[in-house]
């Protein structure tokens, strides 16, 4: 069965009433709040400003100060082969161009590079047989369990 409650309705009520009145108070405040803002915005004089019609072109402006200009991101020069720099022609801070010589460079030579795959393959069948001792290599199979059972006995 169900209890009347005159006075929850009143609460109720009441509770409503308090939310509006803050809601209004509120909003009154940011008002004011606007209300009392300043125009804060620069002031500039008119002598200082140069005024004229905007026109198309390259627009410079000339900044003197102390102090050392330090590039954000740097450049590689990159070559295409191996080489050994003889001669800076260019320092940095110099205009560069298309067709500026930066550095002369003096190709570096590698002689078993150059005799192709062959003269490698000799190189490597004519190692002295005692490396190929001490290192156990495929080609002297006694070397190779010779070199695992020292490093066997080594641990």
């Amino acid at each position: 069965m169900d209890i009347s409650r005159p006075d929850h309705k009143v609460q109720k009520v009441r509770r409503r009433l308090i939310w509006i009145v803050a809601a209004v108070g509120f909003a009154v405040a940011v008002l004011l709040a606007i209300m009392t803002l300043t125009d804060d915005t620069p002031r500039v004089k008119r002598a200082s400003v140069w005024i004229d019609t905007v026109k198309r072109g390259a627009m410079l402006r000339e900044v003197r100060g102390p102090g050392v200009l330090v590039p954000i991101d740097a450049r590689w020069v990159a070559a295409s082969s191996n080489a050994r720099v003889e001669r800076i022609l260019i320092r940095p801070g110099a205009d560069v161009h298309a067709n500026s010589v930066i550095m002369r460079a003096q190709p570096h030579r590698f002689p078993a590079l150059e005799r192709g795959p062959r003269a490698q393959r000799r190189l490597i069948r004519r190692r002295p047989a005692s490396h190929a001792r001490r290192h156990g290599g495929a080609d002297d199979p006694a070397g190779a369990q010779r070199g695992r059972r020292q490093r066997a006995a080594r641990r």
